[in-house]
């Protein structure tokens, strides 16, 4: 039997379909897609953010590092935060009571939307799940972007700081406490333009998550109807 000399040798030679193993076929990395790192970066970003600084508000008191409530003070007195200041009893227990609603969604946020940084993160960075992934990425957008805007709906109305204020058959002007944080909430144009700065891209981001996820899952539903009409045929 005579065996053509450009058909010897290994298998890898061989006519047909390449032959190449499968861990030479890699997946790109995150670099390369664009979007995914900004998802990922965010969401990096954010699971510090909500760990030390949003959920204090529902850790019980002894849970709370000194440097930790320190990081919330300090910033209380950087940016008189309503909302985080509100809902954190900076303002009074008066005025935390009318932000039940806001504790609601930290609730939300500790059970649903920090679980979803972690499993997003990484399955975004090694584009893993895309199926089960994207679903669970619709939902936390869409859920963020909306618990987000009334806390942009708040800042946009805060009264400013000095501002004469009708409480009821009173008339008072907003003072500091010793900490430099406002009695009431109130806010100066460079304190509102920096929370506005800091909140708007947590509205943004996620909802743009949200549109492009559920893009990903038309293209995905499509593809799969595709094949299954293909066998049918």
């Amino acid at each position: 039997m005579i065996v053509d000399e450009k058909h010897s040798g290994d298998a890898s030679t061989l006519p047909g379909p390449s032959r190449e193993p499968l861990s030479d076929h890699k997946i790109p990395g995150c670099s390369h897609r664009k979007m995914d790192l900004v998802y990922v970066v965010f969401f990096l970003i954010h699971i510090p953010a909500t760990i030390f600084l949003d959920l204090q508000a529902i850790y019980p008191a002894w849970l709370i590092p000194a440097p930790v409530k320190f990081l919330s003070d300090l910033y209380m007195t950087m940016t008189n935060d309503p909302v985080v200041g509100s809902v954190g009893g900076y303002f009074g227990p008066d005025v935390q009571q009318q932000f039940l609603w806001l504790r609601c969604f930290m609730w939300t946020e500790a059970l649903f939307q920090l679980p979803t940084f972690f499993y997003g993160a990484y399955n975004l960075y090694h584009n893993l799940n895309s199926p089960k992934l994207y679903p669970l990425l619709v939902a936390y957008g869409a859920s963020t972007a909306m618990t987000t805007l009334p806390c942009l709906a708040v800042l946009l109305t805060t009264p400013s700081v000095g501002s004469i204020v009708s409480e009821g058959s009173r008339t008072v002007i907003r003072g500091v406490n010793h900490s430099g944080v406002l009695l009431k909430p109130g806010l100066t144009t460079s304190q509102r333009m920096l929370l506005l700065g800091s909140y708007i891209p947590f509205f943004v981001i996620p909802l743009v998550i949200a549109i492009d996820m559920a893009l990903r899952l038309r293209k995905l539903s499509a593809a799969s109807w595709k094949k299954r009409v293909g066998k049918w045929e």
